[in-house]
């Protein structure tokens, strides 16, 4: 997360990213709203990115 923030042209504060990072829900707090499925886009851009 901080490398990519690094790699930006005009980079965010450090806390503002936790800050921010912090704010997402959990897959358990999602599922706990009633979503049937959590798909990670993390995981679903590794499997892009690899080819698989």
């Amino acid at each position: 997360m901080q490398a990519q923030n690094a790699g930006r042209d005009r980079v965010v504060p450090a806390h503002v990213v936790r800050e921010f990072h912090g704010l997402l829900p959990t897959v358990d707090q999602l599922h706990d709203e009633g979503w049937d499925a959590v798909h990670l886009s993390s995981t679903l851009t590794r499997r892009s990115r690899t080819g698989r």
